[in-house]
């Protein structure tokens, strides 16, 4: 039941955030990438950001958790104020799109679905990133440090 609520909330999560930038590919920066290269890398993700934010995405995420958080509390057996003290930590504001390191290692990939649209979140053992995966695109996201202690329990929804 918990695994279930909580692949529930990080399957919407993912295809929202994904949704929003799904025309725009972030792909990772070669270390030995030619100016031109990175200018371009640097301008597609300004342009991921921008349509991030202009989408009002980032509120319809943090409104749908805020919404469910009784659900969630249901769910996990933590209290609706923890709950909603998580959400507030996870920083959703915060988070923007980044060109992912050529050295980026992978530690946990959640494949789910939402909406009938398959997706995942993938960490690193550097928990400055994940990537959300879903409408054939990748992004890449930087995560907020407010955020990054939560992470681990995406892994455990998973399991």
């Amino acid at each position: 039941m918990i695994r279930k609520a909580l692949g529930i909330c990080t399957g919407a999560i993912i295809i929202v955030v994904a949704g929003a930038a799904c025309v725009f590919a972030i792909t990772p920066q070669s270390t030995n990438a030619s100016p031109l290269e990175t200018a371009a890398s640097s301008a597609k993700t300004a342009v991921v950001n921008r349509a991030i934010d202009a989408s009002g995405v980032k509120t319809a995420v943090e409104d749908s958790l805020i919404a469910h958080a009784r659900d969630i509390s249901s769910a996990t057996g933590i209290s609706t104020t923890q709950v909603q003290n998580v959400i507030e930590s996870l920083d959703i504001d915060d988070w923007q799109a980044v060109t992912l390191p050529a050295d980026a290692a992978a530690t946990t990939t959640i494949s789910g679905s939402a909406a009938g649209v398959p997706a995942s979140l993938t960490t690193y053992s550097d928990p400055n990133y994940v990537t959300i995966s879903a409408y054939g695109q990748n992004i890449d996201l930087a995560v907020p440090a407010s955020a990054q202690q939560y992470l681990p329990m995406l892994a455990c929804a998973a399991a």
